[in-house]
C-alpha cells in the first residue's frame, strides 16, 4: 500500500514538473500564432514596372485592337471628342425622375425625354462611377483638350485584355469644378472601344492610379519619356522628404 502511494506521489511530481517546463518554454518563445495570425508587417507598396524605351506604334501593334487604339490616339491628339466617342461602348440606363437628388444631369426632364426612357451613357470615374450622356462626355473632353496640347503618355493592358490609354495635357481647369487637371485617362474594352474616362491632377501621375488598382494587374506596354521624367522627379522629391 505504502509503495503504491509513493509511486502515485512520484508520478504527480513528474507531471507537475513537465507542466512547469512547458510553461517556461512558452514564455521564452512567446505566444503561439498560426500562419494566418502572424504579423507580416506592413504590406509593400505595389510597384509598376516601366518598359524599356520603345516605340508606341510597336506597342500598339502587339494589341488586338491596334486599329481602333490608333484612331483613338489620333482623335485625342486632334482634340476631337466626337471622333473619340464615335465608336464608344455606351450602355443604356433609365433616366431619373425629378425627385432624385443624385446624378441631376440624368434627370428625364433635364434631358428632355419621357420618364422611363433608356439613355445611352459612358462612365466617368471620379471617386465613383458617374454616368454621362454622349453630349455631356463630349463637352467635358472638349474642355480638357481645347488648347491643352493633348498627347499620349502611357499605354497599358490588364489581365482581361482591357486597355488604359493615358493622354497628357497642359494644366487646364476641369469644366464643372475648376480643379486643375493635366491628363485624361481613357479605359477601353479589349476591342478598343472607349468605355470610361477619368482625369489626373498635377500632384499624381497615371502610375499612381495603376498602383491603386493593383488587383486589375495592369501591365505597362509603353510610357513616354515625359512620364518617365515626371516619375523620376516624384521619387526624388519623396527621397528628399
Amino acid at each position: 500500500m505504502r509503495t503504491r502511494h509513493l509511486l502515485s506521489s512520484l508520478l504527480f511530481v513528474a507531471v507537475l514538473a513537465a507542466g512547469v517546463l512547458a510553461a517556461v518554454a512558452v514564455i521564452r518563445s512567446g505566444p503561439f500564432t498560426s500562419a494566418g495570425d502572424q504579423d507580416s508587417g506592413p504590406a509593400p507598396t505595389p510597384t509598376v514596372g516601366l518598359p524599356a524605351a520603345g516605340d508606341l506604334a510597336a506597342a500598339l501593334a502587339a494589341l488586338p485592337a491596334a486599329g481602333r487604339l490608333d484612331a483613338a490616339i489620333a482623335a485625342a491628339k486632334a482634340g476631337d471628342p466626337a471622333g473619340l466617342l464615335a465608336d464608344a461602348a455606351f450602355r443604356p440606363v433609365e433616366c431619373l425622375p425629378d425627385g432624385v437628388r443624385q446624378d441631376l444631369h440624368l434627370r428625364c426632364s433635364a434631358l428632355g425625354v419621357a420618364p422611363g426612357t433608356q439613355v445611352p451613357v459612358i462612365i466617368e470615374r471620379e471617386g465613383r462611377e458617374v454616368p454621362r450622356t454622349r453630349d455631356q462626355a463630349a463637352a467635358i473632353l472638349a474642355g480638357l483638350f481645347r488648347g491643352a496640347n493633348p498627347r499620349p503618355e502611357l499605354l497599358a493592358a490588364d489581365r482581361a485584355g482591357q486597355v488604359l490609354l493615358s493622354i497628357a495635357t497642359d494644366p487646364v481647369p476641369y469644366p464643372e469644378s475648376g480643379t486643375t487637371v493635366n491628363g485624361v485617362l481613357l479605359f477601353l474594352t479589349a476591342e478598343g472601344r472607349v468605355a470610361a474616362f477619368s482625369t489626373v491632377t498635377p500632384d499624381h501621375t497615371v502610375l499612381d492610379r495603376i498602383r491603386d488598382d493593383a488587383a486589375a494587374g495592369w501591365e505597362v506596354r509603353w510610357a513616354s519619356p515625359e512620364l518617365e521624367a515626371r516619375e523620376r522627379e516624384k521619387h526624388a522629391r519623396q527621397s528628399e522628404s
